[in-house]
């Protein structure tokens, strides 16, 4: 599903659930990392989103949200990738690896 489509398909009140987990964040230019990577794992809790709809929650961009968060993140086992198998596609999503 495009970053495009995923907004079509949410409620008013669902992507206003998502802008508000990622305020605190979005507000400050320079958030601790540790409270940057929580707020990803929360909002990737219930949805794949790309990178794209990551850093237009977070006000971040796209390159340095992916370098310095969700690569990492993914090789942890923290965040699973949408398309596996095509780790560079352009509408690849994330979402949180549910906990054991």
């Amino acid at each position: 599903m495009s970053s495009r489509k995923l907004w079509e398909v949410l409620s008013l009140e669902e992507q206003q659930a998502l802008f508000q987990q990622a305020k605190a964040i979005a507000d400050t230019q320079r958030a601790r990392p540790e409270a940057v990577r929580q707020t990803i794992l929360e909002l990737c809790r219930h949805y794949y989103l790309t990178v794209d709809q990551l850093a237009a929650l977070l006000s971040r961009n796209t390159a340095g949200l992916r370098d310095r968060y969700l690569t990492p993140m993914t090789k942890e086992g923290l965040l699973r990738l949408r398309y596996p198998e095509s780790p560079n596609r352009p509408d690849q999503a994330y979402a949180a690896v549910d906990e054991p």
